[in-house]
Protein backbone atom coordinates (compact mmCIF):
# COMPACT_ATOMS: atom_id res chain seq x y z
CA UNK A 1 0.00 0.00 0.00
CA UNK A 2 2.98 2.61 0.62
CA UNK A 3 3.66 1.71 -2.75
CA UNK A 4 0.39 3.40 -4.03
CA UNK A 5 0.63 6.00 -1.47
CA UNK A 6 4.17 7.02 -3.07
CA UNK A 7 3.13 7.22 -6.54
CA UNK A 8 -0.09 9.59 -5.25
CA UNK A 9 2.34 11.52 -3.73
CA UNK A 10 4.91 11.56 -6.84
CA UNK A 11 2.09 12.53 -8.76
CA UNK A 12 0.61 15.14 -6.65
CA UNK A 13 3.81 16.49 -6.59
CA UNK A 14 4.31 16.64 -10.18
CA UNK A 15 1.19 18.04 -11.36
CA UNK A 16 1.70 20.89 -8.73
CA UNK A 17 5.33 21.62 -10.01
CA UNK A 18 3.49 21.56 -13.53
CA UNK A 19 0.66 24.10 -12.46
CA UNK A 20 3.37 26.40 -11.14
CA UNK A 21 5.71 26.33 -14.04
CA UNK A 22 2.68 26.93 -16.41
CA UNK A 23 1.37 29.51 -13.95
CA UNK A 24 5.22 31.05 -14.18
CA UNK A 25 5.17 31.14 -17.80
CA UNK A 26 1.97 32.69 -18.02
CA UNK A 27 3.41 35.37 -15.50
CA UNK A 28 6.32 35.62 -17.60
CA UNK A 29 4.26 36.11 -21.09
CA UNK A 30 2.28 38.60 -19.51
CA UNK A 31 5.37 40.58 -18.48
CA UNK A 32 7.44 40.55 -21.94
CA UNK A 33 4.03 41.87 -23.34
CA UNK A 34 3.67 44.42 -20.59
CA UNK A 35 7.45 45.45 -21.60
CA UNK A 36 6.61 45.26 -25.39
CA UNK A 37 4.35 47.56 -24.53
CA UNK A 38 6.18 50.02 -23.15
CA UNK A 39 8.66 49.57 -25.79
CA UNK A 40 6.04 50.68 -28.10
CA UNK A 41 5.54 53.30 -26.26
CA UNK A 42 9.17 54.71 -25.96
CA UNK A 43 8.77 53.98 -29.95
CA UNK A 44 5.92 56.32 -30.58
CA UNK A 45 7.94 59.06 -28.73
CA UNK A 46 10.82 58.66 -30.36
CA UNK A 47 9.03 58.97 -34.12
CA UNK A 48 7.05 62.09 -32.15
CA UNK A 49 10.01 64.11 -31.56
CA UNK A 50 11.65 62.87 -34.55
CA UNK A 51 8.37 64.33 -36.95
CA UNK A 52 8.60 67.42 -34.67
CA UNK A 53 12.32 68.09 -35.62
CA UNK A 54 11.63 67.46 -39.18
CA UNK A 55 9.04 69.82 -39.15
CA UNK A 56 10.78 72.60 -37.73
CA UNK A 57 13.67 72.38 -39.91
CA UNK A 58 11.42 72.87 -42.53
CA UNK A 59 10.37 75.86 -41.08
CA UNK A 60 14.23 76.88 -41.22
CA UNK A 61 15.29 75.55 -37.57
CA UNK A 62 18.92 74.60 -37.14
CA UNK A 63 19.72 71.07 -34.50
CA UNK A 64 23.24 71.21 -35.67
CA UNK A 65 25.24 70.01 -38.51
CA UNK A 66 24.44 66.22 -37.51
CA UNK A 67 20.39 66.31 -37.08
CA UNK A 68 20.46 68.71 -40.17
CA UNK A 69 22.03 66.43 -42.64
CA UNK A 70 19.72 63.86 -41.03
CA UNK A 71 16.79 66.16 -42.36
CA UNK A 72 18.36 66.84 -45.76
CA UNK A 73 18.55 63.15 -46.44
CA UNK A 74 15.15 62.77 -45.51
CA UNK A 75 13.74 65.33 -47.94
CA UNK A 76 15.92 63.46 -50.40
CA UNK A 77 13.50 60.41 -50.24
CA UNK A 78 10.54 62.69 -50.32
CA UNK A 79 11.48 64.25 -53.35
CA UNK A 80 13.05 60.11 -54.76
CA UNK A 81 8.99 59.09 -53.85
CA UNK A 82 7.18 61.89 -55.41
CA UNK A 83 9.23 61.52 -58.39
CA UNK A 84 8.56 57.87 -58.42
CA UNK A 85 4.99 58.75 -57.91
CA UNK A 86 4.97 60.93 -60.89
CA UNK A 87 6.61 58.44 -62.57
CA UNK A 88 3.81 56.18 -61.56
CA UNK A 89 1.24 58.47 -62.52
CA UNK A 90 2.76 58.82 -66.24
CA UNK A 91 2.94 55.24 -67.27
CA UNK A 92 -1.14 55.17 -65.64
CA UNK A 93 -1.50 57.94 -68.22
CA UNK A 94 -2.39 60.64 -65.38
CA UNK A 95 -1.24 63.76 -63.75
CA UNK A 96 -1.43 65.32 -60.49
CA UNK A 97 -2.90 69.08 -59.35
CA UNK A 98 0.00 70.65 -57.95
CA UNK A 99 -2.38 73.04 -56.15
CA UNK A 100 -5.25 70.31 -54.71
CA UNK A 101 -2.96 66.80 -55.38
CA UNK A 102 -6.11 65.49 -57.09
CA UNK A 103 -5.28 62.34 -59.78
CA UNK A 104 -6.88 63.44 -63.07
CA UNK A 105 -6.22 62.15 -66.74
CA UNK A 106 -3.56 63.43 -68.60
CA UNK A 107 -6.04 65.03 -71.29
CA UNK A 108 -7.44 67.22 -69.33
CA UNK A 109 -7.02 71.11 -68.98
CA UNK A 110 -8.32 72.03 -65.82
CA UNK A 111 -8.35 70.63 -62.36
CA UNK A 112 -11.76 69.79 -61.79
CA UNK A 113 -11.57 69.76 -57.94
CA UNK A 114 -9.99 73.61 -57.82
CA UNK A 115 -9.81 74.86 -61.28
CA UNK A 116 -5.88 75.46 -61.86
CA UNK A 117 -4.78 75.34 -65.37
CA UNK A 118 -3.23 71.82 -66.69
CA UNK A 119 0.29 74.15 -67.23
CA UNK A 120 0.65 73.01 -63.28
CA UNK A 121 -0.08 70.07 -63.21
CA UNK A 122 2.88 67.38 -62.58
CA UNK A 123 3.54 64.85 -65.51
CA UNK A 124 2.10 68.07 -68.43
Amino acid sequence: MDFLNDIGRKITETAKTVTKKSENLVEITKINLSIGNEEDKIKRFFTEIGSELYKNFLDGESYGEYFDEKCLSIREIENNITALREKQLSIRGHKSCTECNVVIDDDVKYCPNCGVRASSFEND
